[in-house]
């Protein structure tokens, strides 16, 4: 079993914001391993900042694969249960329907968030709350800081969609978008990935074993579809 010395994403964004190429790096991390897994036809179904690690040698590390449908969304509507994961699960997965390499799209685009933010873009006292802030606001970047890049915001929030299908096909597509924003910046890198278990100052935190996906039935009402105004 391999050791390695590192902080969570959380500990670093409650050291402060990083920089535009600091979030890029670390999304490009992560987009790494989850195309790796999604090649095995895995999903982590529980990603957000506390789940993903950097190490001291600026490796980014993704944990936790595969317990989110056993022990995360199957509890949400427990309240007080949770709720770290709550603003990071997909529209479509409150719906009932199946953890999906779209959802983890989804959930590293709140996380980008976060990370040029350090606030969430939709937040409540309960799930339904949640829920409801992401029917009826949309979330921007520029709302929350006094700068910051079009073209990297443009691309979170697209990764971010409330529609699966109004997302990056895949998330190699999301990570090449990415890519293309570095090179234009001047700041071109392929962070590394991979390793199974960190060492956090704290802790050792293992990588569980991934589960294949299942439903997860939760009685909302669906999303309504956008009507056109009329001239």
């Amino acid at each position: 079993m391999q050791y390695v010395e590192g902080r969570s994403l959380s500990q670093i964004l409650r050291a402060g914001l990083p920089s535009e190429d600091r979030v890029i790096h670390f999304l490009r991390g992560v987009c790494g391993a989850l195309a790796a897994a999604h090649a095995e036809g895995v999903v982590h179904r529980d990603l957000k900042p506390a789940n993903i690690m950097v190490t001291d040698a600026d490796k980014v590390i993704v944990l936790d694969f595969g317990i989110a449908t056993a022990t995360g969304v199957g509890q949400l509507t427990r309240p007080g249960e949770a709720m770290g994961s709550v603003p990071y699960v997909p529209p479509e997965v409150w719906e009932g329907g199946a953890a999906t390499a779209m959802g983890d799209q989804y959930a590293l685009g709140v996380t980008g968030f976060v990370c040029m933010t350090r606030e969430l873009p939709y937040s409540g006292k309960s799930p339904l709350e949640v829920l409801d802030a992401i029917r009826s606001t949309t979330a921007t970047i520029r709302s929350r800081v006094a700068a910051v890049d079009a073209a990297l915001e443009a691309i979170i929030l697209k990764s971010m969609a409330r529609r699966a299908e109004d997302r990056y096909p895949s998330i190699a597509d999301f990570d090449e978008a990415l890519r293309q924003l570095a090179e234009r910046r001047g700041f071109v890198t392929r962070p590394p990935t991979g390793s199974s278990v960190v060492k956090t100052p704290t802790s050792v935190v293992p990588v569980m074993v991934p589960k294949a996906p299942t439903r997860v039935p939760i009685a909302l009402p669906p999303l309504e579809p956008a009507v056109a105004s009329s001239a």
